[in-house]
């Protein structure tokens, strides 16, 4: 099965006011009557209701829970030239052509990508609001033991929710597109910035909390509670948004840990224990340099290895 997207939606079609909607009652549409797309189309005798086609699927992709996408339906199925020419009122053979014309490589105005059977059975899942679970699978014979790596639990919900085509999105794309569903892990996470259980997460968030996976609870637990506490304005330095935690995550790992060893009557930091000025370090000054002498001190914190230099060949 083939489902069609608008070509880099994130670049022509959203503008900052659009990222803020969730519902889009209007689409910035570009203008440039001299790019090479738009005057290959009019100087067809079909040029126009090519176009006009064009605009109307814009404002359909616009709809889709995937923005850019031509899908209906709550179980998001993908549009065909059919659905498409009864959605739009245009007739079906006109649409046909003009899907052709717009996907073609000179035009490029349309991605047409093949879905694979996997990927079509998550576009259909019938209920898309609740949390998707991973399913258990019986225990495989030892001829059919795979070779990859076993996935965690997390990994597995989270690539369950995922879009169609997700790992092949440009990085504009995916900071726009959403997830189908939020995960337990997303929703609590989402959660530590006040997010709305049903505010769906980018897919860039999504793979930044993937390539996280498996979350170890001893290193999340002490974020979570970090992030949840109350802090003065002057001494907080968390961070603001949820992509820049997921990644700078260790290091967040590391202020929220060592956070709680403190709480927990730890010490701050292990104190530096300064080495003590020998007493035949004037005498190493003399061969050295006499004029450091009324400089002892200070001598002492940037000559040490010369010093021990000096020991070792004196002994």
């Amino acid at each position: 099965m083939i489902i069609y997207r608008i070509a880099n939606w994130a670049g022509c079609f959203e503008v900052a006011q659009s990222k803020k909607c969730d519902n889009m009652r209007w689409v910035p549409v570009p203008y440039s009557p001299t790019s090479y797309g738009f005057c290959a189309i009019m100087d067809r005798p079909d040029g126009a209701e090519i176009y006009g086609i064009f605009i109307m699927l814009v404002m359909e992709a616009s709809q889709s829970r995937v923005r850019g996408e031509l899908t209906r339906g709550k179980n998001e199925t993908p549009h065909d030239s059919r659905s498409l020419s009864l959605k739009l009122r245009a007739k079906e053979k006109a649409m046909k052509s003009a899907l052709q014309v717009l996907s073609s490589e000179e035009i490029g105005w349309i991605e047409a990508e093949v879905i694979t059977d996997k990927e079509q059975d998550e576009l259909n899942l019938e209920d898309l609001r609740g949390v998707p679970q991973v399913e258990p699978t019986p225990a495989p014979m030892e001829h059919e033991i795979s070779k990859e790596p076993d996935q965690s639990p997390e990994a597995l919900a989270i690539e369950k929710v995922m879009p169609a085509g997700w790992k092949r999105m440009a990085e504009k794309t995916a900071k726009v597109t959403k997830v189908r569903a939020n995960t337990p892990l997303m929703v609590e996470l989402g959660g530590l910035f006040n997010r709305r259980e049903t505010t769906m997460w980018t897919v860039n968030e999504a793979q930044a909390l993937l390539m996280l996976c498996p979350i170890v609870p001893h290193e999340y637990r002490p974020v979570r509670t970090y992030y949840r506490a109350t802090l003065d304005k002057r001494d907080d330095i968390r961070r603001r948004d949820l992509i820049t935690l997921l990644n700078n995550w260790p290091g967040e790992v590391d202020r929220a840990t060592r956070r709680a060893n403190l709480a927990n009557g730890g010490v701050e930091k292990i104190e530096k224990i300064e080495r003590p000025i020998p007493d035949d370090f004037n005498e190493f000054l003399d061969h050295f340099n006499p004029s450091l002498k009324s400089r002892v001190k200070a001598a002492w914190g940037s000559l040490k290895d010369d010093y021990d230099n000096w020991k070792k060949t004196d002994t």
